[in-house]
């Protein structure tokens, strides 16, 4: 157990690759913690932003966050990237293809950025993928090994997206 002390009031954590650097995201600041719980580095996050989900992005120096139902942002030290005005509640990186995953909260959409210049790669609607699915994504997570994005909705359903060319396919699982 590390002993961490937060400036912030709630918020979200995540732990680097490699297990030496710990992130919390919350109503004030992103913080940095090394593996014994020693603040490294501190962003303050925007006036009224409330970070939801917080996640590494690469190595340790890119960091995106998310509030649900508000904005999502990547972080390069006190660098800020905007990545959608209306996020929804999932955030993961897929490492192999260093791509950052951010879920849209009205369209079901997944939008796809490329790390480090948060450029927007490609996007994906889960409700007009076959099979089709109305429920908002709960978790989502990149699969290195099957070179998937495994979804969990709101209704407890769980399907893996992949795109082998132009489209998105996708299996229930």
């Amino acid at each position: 157990m590390i002993p961490i002390t937060s400036s912030n009031t709630g918020g979200a954590l995540d732990f680097s690759r490699q297990g030496s650097v710990v992130v919390v995201a919350g109503d004030k600041l992103i913080e940095l913690f090394n593996s014994i719980g020693r603040p490294v580095d501190s962003i303050r996050l925007p006036q009224g932003f409330k970070a939801d989900r917080v996640c590494f992005a690469g190595k340790n120096d890119y960091i995106a966050v998310l509030a649900k139902g508000g904005e999502a942002f990547l972080f390069k030290n006190r660098l800020k990237r905007p990545l959608a005005k209306l996020a929804g509640s999932c955030l993961n990186y897929n490492s192999k293809q260093k791509l950052l995953i951010v879920e849209n909260a009205k369209s079901q959409q997944l939008s796809f950025f490329s790390v480090p210049d948060a450029n927007l790669q490609s996007t994906a609607t889960l409700g007009r993928i076959k099979p089709r699915s109305s429920a908002a994504a709960k978790l989502i997570s990149y699969l290195p090994h099957q070179e998937k994005t495994m979804i969990l909705d709101q209704k407890g359903f769980v399907s893996l997206i992949y795109r082998p060319g132009k489209k998105w396919k996708k299996l229930q699982v």
